[in-house]
């Protein structure tokens, strides 16, 4: 019988593994991107879960784009399921912010912070929750615009220190997971 919940988590048991392949999995250090939504929430139990079994070490991280009026509680509930879960959480506030192109801007700040955190803390890999809605979105926005075709091969599962192992799950099944 299929088993939504096992299923998903398989998956992405899967990738941790393929993605570590040379290096031990005692030797695996996750930094988990989390906005509080769904999509991370899901990704971060998942991770949480798994890291007790295949045995590595995970932080993660909340940027606090201040443009969120549930803030404080994402804020609350990340400190709680650290404490609950014995894992290191980490919180970055955006203090200014632009006029134009916020989203641009908290894009690439975001880059910037995961990348300064994976180097001073050796993190092997950010993980991100895009997944399959994400892709078509981003796939859907490209076509709006004058790309040439390369720009429409969409969000790349492994790129540098980042992988996004939900890329391939839709909305649907993360939602039904939670």
């Amino acid at each position: 019988k299929f088993n939504i919940f096992y299923d998903l988590d398989k998956i992405i048991k899967k990738k941790i593994i393929s993605y570590s392949k040379d290096i031990p999995l005692s030797e695996i250090r996750i930094l988990v991107a989390y906005s509080g939504g769904v999509d991370s929430s899901v990704l971060l139990y998942i991770i949480d879960k798994l890291s007790k079994e295949l045995n590595f070490k995970y932080d993660f991280v909340y940027i606090n784009h201040r443009m969120n009026p549930n803030d404080k509680y994402i804020l609350m509930h990340a400190d709680k399921f650290s404490d609950n879960h014995n894992s290191n959480f980490i919180y970055k506030e955006i203090i200014q912010t632009p006029r134009n192109n916020k989203e641009s801007f908290f894009r690439e700040f975001r880059y910037n912070y995961f990348n300064s955190l994976r180097i001073n803390n050796t993190y092997n890999f950010v993980f991100t929750a895009h997944h399959y809605n994400d892709q078509l979105e981003t796939l859907y926005m490209k076509t709006l615009g004058q790309y040439d075709w390369t720009n429409l091969l969409g969000i790349c599962e492994a790129k540098d220190f980042i992988r996004r192992p939900l890329l391939r799950i839709t909305k649907a099944r993360i939602v039904n997971y939670a």
